[in-house]
């Protein structure tokens, strides 16, 4: 005789068959992080620039998930363009922070004592210049992503807004363009829930209008 599989067991492995993509390619950034940064030892204010160095392995991997989620989003060119720049920022901010580090050779500084004693060792000055530009490029990326999307139908005027000013309003020199989460949750949900709906196919990944979104369970 054979036994059926519980309904919560078979909706678990059907969830993880729609949905393990996302997982995978937080895993890779893991990884890449691990191997790019573990080598580097730093405390105090060098801890918080080389912290601020492991912001591309996730972001890059939002951005990864926006493309994966999203089949029209793909066919975008310019939204290659925005992640070919967006990743370009993220690296300069990398090469700044470790640049950073470097200089400051394993001293467990204060931010204070850095601003006093850093602009003496080469690269500190430079270091900081470079991460502040790779960021921002970072932050200007994601608003042209928040505007092409909303541009394309992809997304909402609330969540283009929404990212637009998490982007703003959050530290760059932490996260650059904290904003492009935003976007990433809301293309996630927008295929819930189309998936809920039965009515995902390759080519029709429109914004759920509202009357969709009330037909949904």
């Amino acid at each position: 005789m054979t036994v059926s599989p519980a309904p919560s067991s078979s909706g678990a492995v059907r969830f993880a068959g729609q949905w393990w993509p996302i997982a995978l390619v937080f895993v890779l950034a893991k990884l890449a992080s691990t191997l790019v940064l573990s080598g580097q030892q730093a405390r105090g204010h060098a801890g918080g620039h080389l912290a601020s160095a492991g912001a591309l392995f996730p972001m890059v991997a939002v951005f990864a998930v926006i493309m994966w989620t999203s089949p029209r989003t793909r066919r975008l060119p310019a939204v290659w363009v925005v992640g070919v720049v967006m990743t370009t920022g993220l690296l300069i901010q990398l090469a700044g922070n470790l640049r950073v580090v470097h200089a400051i050779n394993g001293e467990n500084w204060s931010d204070a004592q850095a601003s006093a004693l850093g602009p003496s060792r080469p690269g500190f000055a430079s270091g900081h210049d470079l991460a502040q530009l790779g960021s921002w490029v970072a932050v200007l990326a994601t608003v042209a992503l928040s505007l092409i999307l909303l541009w394309r139908h992809q997304i909402g005027a609330r969540v283009a807004v929404g990212a637009i000013a998490v982007s703003a309003v959050f530290p760059h020199f932490v996260v650059p363009g904290a904003g492009i989460i935003v976007l990433a949750g809301a293309l996630c949900v927008h295929r819930f829930r189309r998936l809920a709906a039965g009515s995902v196919t390759a080519g029709d990944d429109r914004v759920v209008t509202e009357e969709e979104r009330r037909s949904v369970p």
